[in-house]
């Protein structure tokens, strides 16, 4: 990152996540599906619960959000913000 006044201990506190408080969570997002699904018209999409299932079969909270960014690189989420200067993602 360029043009940013952030310390480098600014920085990885930003970008920091609490992987096992956010793995944590997964319980909430099950239960916040189930309401969807009884109270929506049309049933959620399979690739949804395929997903959360995914997320909470993995050990590894580093592997998992390794191959979660591979996965959008992969889909083209990911674009070099300048390419000329290779800066960005």
């Amino acid at each position: 990152m360029t043009g940013l006044n952030v310390s480098p201990e600014d920085k990885h506190t930003l970008l920091s996540v609490d992987k096992e408080g956010w793995k944590s969570t997964l319980p909430q997002f099950e239960e916040w599906l189930n309401k969807l699904d009884k109270y929506a018209d049309h049933p959620l999409p399979t690739e949804i619960r395929d997903q959360l299932a995914e997320l909470d079969a993995e050990p590894d909270i580093d592997t998992m959000l390794q191959k979660r960014y591979e996965k959008f690189r992969r889909v083209g989420v990911f674009r070099t913000i300048n390419q000329e200067n290779n800066e960005g993602v």
